[in-house]
């Protein structure tokens, strides 16, 4: 194929991976930018590959602080992203920097979410199942929420006394505002299941 291989950002280097990501100006302004000292990270003779496992290493450096160490991952990805954009659609993205700092943020605050629910999960997960009373059926239920596509699926079980299942399933809930929602939604569920089934 006889394709030109010269950074069309620049015009002064072909474009390979290590130009596209730290030696176009662009890409040295937005790492200028981001308080990282790139040229002390990236020796001239680093390729990108050993730049990434030497990020990858810094994870288990508790020194460092975890936004820190979280910042560069999204830089490269917005400057690949930029590049892209420039190339196919003549879009010029600025501020990269300002954007990757809000990702990085986003990214923190999500899995600070996440954990607190995965940590009452396995709080709930250890209580031990009460047994209903003798001429009862008990239902339990509950609900999964995804974060990032916001839609939620429930599931629910009817046990008698002897832990034997009387009915169980799942079902999509679709579209959920928030994991609240999700566990009411799952909770209409399971209400309607036992009306299905005639039982008071």
């Amino acid at each position: 194929m006889n394709l030109d291989p010269i950074c069309p950002r620049c015009f002064k280097a072909d474009e390979t991976i290590e130009h596209i990501l730290f030696q176009c100006i662009h890409a040295k302004e937005v790492w200028e930018l981001s308080n990282i000292p790139i040229h002390l990270l990236l020796p001239a003779t680093f390729t990108s590959e050993q730049f990434i496992a030497m990020l990858l290493d810094s994870i288990y450096d508790s020194d460092i602080p975890s936004i820190t160490k979280q910042l560069p991952f999204w830089i490269l990805w917005h400057i690949w992203k930029s590049r892209n954009n420039f190339t196919f659609n003549s879009i010029q993205d600025k501020p990269i920097t300002v954007r990757a700092k809000g990702d990085v943020a986003d990214w923190n605050n999500h899995n600070s979410q996440t954990n607190y629910h995965q940590t009452q999960s396995s709080h709930n997960s250890n209580q031990k199942w009460n047994r209903p009373t003798t001429t009862s059926l008990k239902c339990n239920y509950d609900a999964a929420y995804d974060h990032i596509t916001s839609k939620a699926k429930a599931g629910w079980i009817l046990c008698d006394k002897n832990g034997i299942s009387n009915g169980w399933g799942a079902m999509a809930l679709g579209i959920t505002t928030s994991p609240l929602e999700a566990e009411a939604k799952a909770l209409l569920t399971a209400l309607q299941q036992r009306w299905i089934r005639g039982i008071n």
